[in-house]
């Protein structure tokens, strides 16, 4: 997740929400805060992906920027996800501490928006 800049704004969302990690690499991990998962299917079904559309419209109305990837490992396991049809895909946010993963799940379940805290190892950053 990115966090989004609005002149003026960015005080509100700060006050609510952590900032987003300063960078991810490759391979690297990083503390994520996993909002949904779904398992997907083969070729992907619409009614599958609503979920994770909703986790990131959450996150936009968080002030960050996000999409859904299978491309977290460990995000699935942490959502204690084994996909059946076809693959995992999950929707998270990236944090360079526990502390402030905590405190965006806080945060997303003052607003209803369950989630989990787990270390996810990033892949796919080079297809960005």
């Amino acid at each position: 997740m990115r966090f989004r800049s609005w002149a003026g704004s960015e005080q509100c969302f700060s006050a609510l929400f952590p900032p987003p990690a300063e960078s991810l690499s490759q391979g690297g991990e990083i503390w994520a805060v996993i909002l949904t998962g779904a398992d997907v299917g083969v070729p992907r079904d619409p009614e599958r992906m609503a979920p994770l559309h909703h986790a990131v419209t959450a996150a936009e109305d968080a002030g960050y920027q996000t999409g859904p990837t299978d491309c977290d490992f460990g995000a699935a396991e942490a959502l204690g996800l084994v996909p059946t049809e076809g693959h995992a895909m999950t929707v998270s946010g990236y944090f360079d501490t526990k502390v402030d993963g905590v405190a965006a799940q806080a945060a997303f379940a003052a607003r209803g928006i369950p989630s989990d805290v787990a270390v996810v190892q990033t892949f796919c950053l080079d297809q960005m």
